[in-house]
């Protein structure tokens, strides 16, 4: 599909697309750049890259598609360091779980001729890390792709890319990816790492009652605190927003609860049902990371 490819900054998403892309024999090179040096001998040794770099401009040298791996905060640096060995015709693009400033920082540091499209996909786990790694991380995914400009071969190009590894191509405008995954992504995150900690402030030996369905609730939690702090640094306006609406739900659910209105509060957990239910219906093949 292309001829090489680039990916930058190899933890468990930029490790696991090197993976997909081996796998399904989608470019004739793949060359990584990592900061540290062991990362870039284990990329090797594990057969995921031909060459590593260990600065950003070599290894998108001759890239016809080159993905930036790297946190949220630091992915409009990374683009600035690609620069110069960057091609004419080149599509950059990006794995971070927000948009707006990503799509307009990058964007503003290319140079003529290459064109950068955000993408989201919305895959990964709650452990982080190239040896978390894993080709089918993608399969079957949604991966939201978010063009600045009018639809281009570019953009044709990318997204033939993501549903070449197994992804659902979705498009939105920076903006509106921001709004959404604000509620089903980071309200979410939130949510079950303030539960967390509120628990952590209740007696120790409670943890060793809990069933399933605690851990169910709080797995994202686990997630990297670095990370997510970042994450919800970069879209905190609409994050804010998404907390002020989920505060009202909250609200009306504890009037309900306090006013003794428990057929009221078997029509919301009946509606809460059926949203879960169709969640399921929605992402039947998806498997749960």
């Amino acid at each position: 599909m292309f001829n090489r490819i680039a990916i930058l900054a190899p933890g468990l998403l930029g490790a696991s697309l090197a993976k997909a892309v081996r796998e399904r024999s989608l470019a004739g090179h793949i060359s990584i750049w990592a900061r540290r040096a062991e990362i870039r001998a284990t990329c090797l040794a594990d057969g995921i890259a031909d060459s590593v770099h260990s600065e950003p401009a070599e290894a998108v040298t001759g890239a016809d598609l080159v993905v930036l791996c790297a946190p949220v905060a630091r992915l409009a640096e990374l683009a600035a360091l690609c620069v110069h060995g960057l091609k004419p015709g080149c599509i950059v693009t990006d794995v971070g779980s927000t948009k707006s400033k990503v799509c307009s920082n990058c964007t503003e540091v290319m140079p003529e001729g290459v064109t950068f499209i955000g993408s989201h996909p919305m895959a990964g786990s709650e452990k982080s890390g190239m040896e978390y790694a894993d080709a089918h991380l993608f399969a079957n995914r949604t991966v939201i792709v978010t063009p600045t400009g009018q639809p281009c071969t570019a953009q044709l190009k990318l997204e033939a890319f993501w549903r070449a590894i197994g992804m659902n191509v979705v498009t939105l405008d920076p903006e509106t990816h921001d709004r959404a995954v604000a509620h089903i992504s980071h309200l979410p995150h939130f949510l079950a790492s303030a539960l967390a900690a509120h628990l952590a402030q209740m007696p120790d030996n409670w943890a060793s009652l809990c069933g399933n369905g605690l851990r169910d609730t709080t797995r994202i939690a686990a997630g990297s605190p670095t990370l997510w702090k970042e994450i919800f640094q970069e879209n905190k306006s609409e994050l804010l927003a998404a907390i002020r609406t989920f505060s009202q739900q909250l609200a009306q659910m504890e009037l309900v609860v306090e006013s003794e209105n428990f057929d009221q509060l078997e029509r919301i957990l009946h509606s809460a049902k059926q949203y879960r239910d169709r969640l399921n219906a929605a992402n039947p093949n998806q498997s749960h990371h």
